[in-house]
């Protein structure tokens, strides 16, 4: 009788207890509070690189019970902060909104003025515009540094109440302070790949180029992905199965095939939803011997002209803390490939295979005879067609024949009318 009575207030106490403070309705997703919009975009993209999900809202939309649900808060308005350092959260501030932070002194520039930026042992110079604010005084860690005038400050801050950037950008090596400020957030050990990617690649483009392309990065020891446009009719046709054909053979040069999200431009006919006609693209790739990849990596792109100003310590390979991706578009002859091949081993870049996310397979090409599975008209059978030709010889002599007739008469014509008005005149 004990025991049973023991049991149901051990139950009982179990149903009431409250969760800890760790478990929240929206596990993995973070609450992005925002006033503008471009910003929004790069710390999305940052969050999106950490493995984690954002959730945007503009601080016009923001109420108070909306920080409850998450355990992670991201502000780049400083209007939610005290609601957020009430709550017991740790918000991670980023951007010049906040003059007045807990832990840290806000202090900006007079004048225009020449810095140096440095993150992660890589460094680089930039321009900072008058008005820029910069952290003068603060508790806790030190997150990269920004020197000018013999100043050194640093880029961002952690303390145990808040992190703290006032500044960030993303063309330059502030966005990886904030990323490395992000992995302290959510607990993430520092250290990501730089993947190269082709991107937007159709159909329609040059076969004889993406062979080319995946030809000259494989005899450079260049892993490389090919991001592919969904494709949802005409995939019986001859085209389609050559398209195919190049794409076993790239996957067999070490290239790595993921889905490009359908571009949706609110002209589309009506027909089967875009969950339907995505499921028939993969399954048109699938059918071809093609695997192509969904994208459930988001790496943080940068620019080859923002890497060019990135000088890493040593000379040694650029070392950043999560994975990124450098984007090309298809290439339009050979001597822009090469150039961009040479500027990737410039810097000595680390570059990831994505392919070994998901497998240690290596493709092998197996190339698939086309015209045998095709009938194709025969030229006996088009015995009719120089008729057509003759034809359109003759109709183009009658035209030309008449124009100079109708010319001749307008000249005829002209000039006995001109005669009989002189006679008139007279």
């Amino acid at each position: 009788m004990i025991r049973k009575v023991f049991i149901s207030i051990l139950i009982a106490a179990v149903i009431v207890m409250p969760l800890p403070t760790a478990v929240y309705a929206r596990s993995g997703q973070v609450l992005l509070l925002y006033n503008d919009k471009e910003e929004m975009q790069v710390i999305s993209n940052l969050i999106k690189a950490c493995e984690m999900t954002p959730v945007p809202i503009d601080s016009v939309a923001y109420s108070t019970e909306m920080i409850e649900d998450y355990e992670y808060v991201v502000l780049q308005d400083a209007a939610p902060l005290k609601d957020v350092l009430q709550s017991g959260k740790r918000p991670l501030c980023l951007g010049d909104e906040f003059k007045v932070i807990p832990g840290a002194q806000v202090d900006t520039i007079n004048r225009k003025m020449h810095a140096e930026l440095k993150v992660y042992e890589n460094t680089q110079s930039i321009i900072l515009e008058q008005g820029f604010s910069y952290i003068s005084d603060y508790d806790g860690e030190a997150i990269g540094s920004i020197s000018f005038e013999g100043n050194q400050t640093p880029m961002g801050v952690v303390t145990d109440k808040i992190m703290f950037a006032p500044y960030f950008s993303q063309d330059d090596i502030t966005a990886f302070a904030v990323a490395k400020m992000l992995n302290i957030y959510f607990g993430r050990i520092d250290g990501g790949k730089m993947y190269v990617m082709i991107d937007e690649v159709y159909p329609i483009d040059d076969i004889d180029m993406l062979e080319l392309i995946a030809d000259e990065f494989y005899n450079s020891g260049i892993p490389f992905v090919m991001s592919i446009m969904p494709v949802y009719e005409n995939t019986d046709y001859p085209s389609f199965k050559r398209y195919t054909n190049a794409l076993k053979y790239i996957q067999s040069r070490n290239g790595s095939l993921v889905m490009h999200e359908p571009i949706m431009t609110g002209n589309e006919l009506v027909g089967d939803d875009i969950d339907v006609r995505m499921e028939k693209a993969y399954k048109s790739f699938e059918e071809n011997a093609v695997h192509i990849y969904e994208e459930t990596l988001f790496p943080y792109e940068v620019s080859l002209d923002m890497l060019a100003g990135v000088h890493p310590q040593n000379e040694l390979f650029i070392s950043l803390p999560i994975d990124t991706i450098i984007k090309f578009e298809v290439f339009e002859d050979k001597a822009a490939l090469d150039a961009a091949i040479e500027t990737v081993n410039s810097k000595w870049l680390q570059i990831g295979d994505y392919n070994r996310n998901f497998t240690d397979n290596i493709a092998v090409y197996e190339g698939t005879e086309i015209d045998a599975d095709f009938t194709y008209r025969e030229k006996s059978e088009s015995s009719f067609a120089f008729l057509v030709d003759k034809g359109n010889q003759v109709l183009t002599v009658v035209v030309l024949i008449s124009g100079f007739i109708i010319i001749a008469l307008i000249i005829f014509g002209y000039r006995l009318y001109r005669a009989k008005f002189l006679k008139k005149g007279r």
